[in-house]
Parts: structure tokens; C-alpha cells; sequence
């Protein structure tokens, strides 16, 4: 047999030559190095082996540094192209049996684990070594001890100023409320395939349980998922969804009535964060947010705080409005903060939501009311606010107010409410203000509703004498425009330019 030089695992052929031809490799040993490691790594508990913090800080040092012997080894014995021999593969290949026997001849759980991680490298053919050696009523019994462990394992700690990285705790902390971290550690909660988990300002690596999570969903998928379908907590949740991808998170659920809390919002995660069949994640992502709605209120609420500046979140909330009852469509709409001052990436993010409501249903008006109404109760508190400086207040929900306007205000309403807010600007000088900031904030508030409701004004082509001669003392009123407004709102003049030369042309 030949040098073998593949860079990632054996292949199958290879490996099957090794395992039907075993005595004549007889004189060829296990890596004794590598076994000893393993036997080392035996004595730790569940509890320690299951992960381990990295790198920031080690919770367990004593598995971290086998570990990486372990890899170590692997690394130059089996991916160094230029000193690998057959023989250096073969020892691996051997020891990775031997890991295998010891773990289904005793049933020894460790053993299974060890191997799975050592064969997440080699990579062979797990089903190929049970039939070979006739353990199939062996991993039956394998199969009720990961059970166990999976229903006992330990959580991650929970998040606390207290148990934070010393780094992280320096960088992130000192920006944090306390309530905030569990908000901030599901944020930033990576749910991808990659060996670690992003949790309570810490990195978690568990190498070792990833590893054969892996390997029992190649073994034996029904097992893996009915597994799946019983977390108990939101880690295990994680670990679990990490191997699925997007194509099989949908498949799974709408084959299956799953109700299970941690697993539904990590399958919500992991769709929100792809970019995979975006059509499908979107109804996925409104359906998930139905079931989460109906099953915990709270954390729904939390839902959107968390995921609120997320595209696809947005579409699919529009798409959740739709088919909703009243108060669930009242109890969204008012979970959003309405931001005043919003840049263009919020508008449009917010936009998302009202391209997918659906026109027809009775639930489309509605939340156009809903909207509004916060939007003008907001809007015109500011008017009171002496110690902020407002500038032009167009809002996140900019879209909804516009087809607010355009809904309900026939042409009639709309010119009269354009000359009512031009006569309030006209005669803001006569108007009490408490101080000089109260009395410009008093300026935008109105500026502001004039600017979107000249918007639509354009938009239907209305020519009206009156609105004409609002607009003509209006830009005459120098001080105001170039004085008084600030940034924004002086800029936004341009645009309110515009509109006003095209009636004159009309």
C-alpha cells in the first residue's frame, strides 16, 4: 500500500482495506501517545468534558490542554502532507477502533464520545464498523446512555456581571445594564456551524459533544432528532440546531408538532441570521413567531427587541399581522419604539413590514391606525419638550404614515390639515414656548407633519390656490427657514422646493 496523501479523513475504500485486511496489519500499533490522552480524559466527569471556556479565560484548564495534545498529534501525524506516512494513517485509523470497541464493549459512553471525536477527523464509516463487528444491539444500548446524558447535562452558568470574561467584562460591560445582558447574550447567541458558542459575554467550546452530535445524526437521524425534540434548556438547543441546516430546520418542523420553547427559538435564530431560501425562511420565520406568540407572550415581546433590525424579521412580522387577532396585532405594534430622527437603513428595514401586510385583510387598516396613532401622540409631546433639540422627526414608520394619509384623508381633509399646520408655523411667534429650545421643537413638530402630508399632496396631483399661497409665505419667512430650522429640516427644504415649483407649473 502507498503513501496516502488526502488531506481530509480516509476514504472508504481505504478504510474498509484496513479493517477487512486487520491482521496484516498486525505489526502497525495504535498511537500509544494519543490513547493515553484519551485514557486521561476519561477519569474527568460528564460535567467537565461537555465544554470548556475558551480563550479568553479557562474554566477547565486540565481538559483544555489534552485537548489540545490531542489535536496537536492529529495535526502533524495525519494533516502534514510532507512527513505522513500509511503507517502514521493507519495507527490512527487503529486507535480510532480501539477507541470504538472500548466503548461498545462496555457501553462506556467516554469511549463513544472519544471516538467521535477522533473520527470527526478521519471521518469514516461508522455504520461499516457496527456491522463489521456486530454491535448493532451494542448501539441500541449506546443510544439509551446518550439519552440519559443529554437529560442531565449541565447548563451553561447563567449571565451575571459576576461571570464574565475579564476582557469582555472590561470592553462590554461598562455599556450594559444588568437586564440587558440576557438580552444582549441571545443576541449575539451563534447558532452557524462553527465549534463554538457565543453565550453570557463568553466563548464556550464543546469540541467534544459537537463532535458526536455530529456523528449520531449521520448514525441514526430519527434518534438525533427525537433527541432534538426533548432539550431541556437553550444550550443543548443550540448544539443541536448547529447541525441542521436550513433546508432540514423547515423540514423538521412542519413534519412534527413541536412546542418545546428553547427549540423553537433557536430554529427562529438560525433562519432569521441565514441567507438561504429566503421565501420559504420567511413564511418559516412567521409561523415559528405565531407558535412562540401562542406559547409564551414574554419572550415573543423579547422577540422583537431582539431581532427588530433584522430584514427578514420584518417581512415576516409583516406577513404574521396579517392573519392575526386584534390585540396580538395591537400588542406587536406597540412593542416597537417609534425613533424619531431615523436614517434611511431603519426606514426601509420598517418599510419591509408594511411591503408585506397583506392590502386586503381587515388587519391592514388597522395597524395603519395603530401606527399612526402612537406616531401622533409621540409627535406631539415633543412639542412640550424644552430640553431636547428636535430636528426633522420622521420617524422608523415613515412608510405607515404616508399610507396613513393616503387611506384616510381624502383631498379635502388633506388640504385643510396642510393649512392648518402652515397657519400654526405662521404664527409661532405668538405662541408661548417655555424656553428658545421648546420654541424650535414647537417648529419641527409642525414642519414635520407638513413635510409628509406635502408629500402625498404631490403625489395625487391636487391643485389647490389655497396651499399655493401657504407655500409662497412660507419660503419667504427667511428667518424661519434659514435661522431656525436645524439640519435635517433645512435640508428636507429642498425637497419641500420642489414640490411647490411643480404646482406653480400645473
Amino acid at each position: 500500500m502507498g503513501d496516502i496523501r488526502t488531506k481530509r479523513g480516509v476514504s472508504d475504500l481505504e478504510f474498509k482495506g484496513i479493517i477487512d485486511n486487520f491482521d496484516e496489519f498486525n505489526m502497525i500499533l495504535v498511537n500509544e501517545e494519543l490513547i493515553l490522552l484519551f485514557e486521561s480524559l476519561h477519569d474527568f466527569s460528564f460535567d467537565e468534558l461537555m465544554y470548556f471556556e475558551d480563550p479568553l479565560h479557562y474554566e477547565n484548564i486540565g481538559v483544555q490542554k489534552i485537548m489540545s495534545q490531542i489535536d496537536e498529534i492529529i495535526s502533524v501525524l495525519f494533516y502534514n502532507i510532507d512527513i505522513k506516512t500509511t503507517d502514521d494513517v493507519i495507527s490512527i485509523v487503529k486507535s480510532d477502533i480501539l477507541l470504538f470497541k472500548r466503548a461498545m464493549d462496555q457501553i462506556d459512553l467516554k469511549y463513544f464520545i472519544f471516538f467521535s471525536y477522533l473520527n470527526s477527523y478521519l471521518n469514516v464509516d461508522v455504520d461499516y464498523l457496527i456491522n463489521h463487528f456486530n454491535y448493532e444491539l451494542n448501539m441500541i444500548k449506546m443510544e439509551e446512555k446518550i439519552n440519559e446524558l443529554f437529560n442531565q447535562i449541565q447548563v451553561f452558568p447563567k449571565p451575571n456581571d459576576n461571570n464574565l470574561s475579564p476582557l469582555l467584562k472590561n470592553v462590554l460591560f461598562k455599556s450594559l445594564k444588568k437586564d440587558d445582558i440576557m438580552h444582549s447574550s441571545l443576541k449575539l447567541l451563534n447558532i452557524s456551524k462553527d465549534p463554538f458558542i457565543f453565550y453570557n459575554f463568553k466563548i464556550y467550546c464543546p469540541k467534544l459533544l459537537t463532535s458526536m452530535l455530529i456523528l449520531i445524526k449521520k448514525i441514526n437521524y430519527d434518534f438525533f432528532l427525537r433527541n432534538m425534540f426533548d432539550v431541556n434548556n437553550l444550550i443543548m438547543a443550540v448544539l443541536f440546531c448547529k447541525e441542521l441546516d436550513i433546508s432540514e430546520i423547515l423540514e423538521c418542523y412542519y413534519e412534527n408538532d413541536i412546542s418545546n420553547i428553547d427549540l423553537l427559538f433557536t430554529f427562529l435564530k438560525k433562519s432569521i441570521d441565514s441567507n438561504e431560501l429566503i421565501d420559504d425562511n420567511i413564511v418559516f420565520i412567521k409561523d415559528i413567531l405565531l407558535d412562540i406568540l401562542e406559547l409564551n407572550e414574554n419572550l415573543f415581546r423579547k422577540i422583537i427587541r431582539l431581532f427588530k433590525h433584522k430584514k427578514l424579521f420584518n417581512r415576516s412580522i409583516g406577513l404574521l399581522l396579517s392573519g392575526i387577532n386584534k390585540w396580538e396585532v395591537e400588542l406587536i405594534v406597540n412593542e416597537f419604539d417609534l425613533n424619531f430622527g431615523a436614517n434611511n437603513h431603519l426606514i426601509n428595514l420598517r418599510e419591509n413590514i408594511l411591503i408585506n401586510l397583506d392590502k386586503k385583510s381587515d388587519n391592514f387598516k388597522l395597524v395603519l391606525k395603530l401606527v399612526y396613532k402612537n406616531w401622533d401622540l409621540n409627535l406631539n409631546s415633543l412639542i412640550d419638550d424644552d430640553e431636547n433639540g428636535w430636528d426633522l422627526l420622521c420617524s422608523d414608520f415613515n412608510s405607515f404614515i404616508l399610507e396613513y394619509y393616503n387611506q384616510f384623508y381624502d383631498d379635502d381633509m388633506l388640504v385643510e390639515e396642510m393649512k392648518l399646520n402652515f397657519n400654526f408655523l405662521e404664527k409661532i411667534n405668538s405662541t408661548w414656548s417655555s424656553n428658545f429650545t421648546n420654541y424650535k421643537n414647537r417648529i419641527h413638530v409642525y414642519y414635520t407633519k407638513l413635510y409628509l402630508l406635502s408629500s402625498i399632496y404631490k403625489k395625487r396631483n391636487i391643485n389647490n390656490i389655497e396651499i399655493l399661497g401657504c407655500y409662497e409665505n412660507f419660503f419667504k419667512n427667511k428667518y424661519l427657514i434659514e435661522v431656525l430650522l436645524r439640519d435635517k429640516a433645512k435640508k428636507s427644504i429642498i425637497d419641500f422646493k420642489k414640490d411647490y415649483n411643480m404646482m406653480k407649473i400645473q
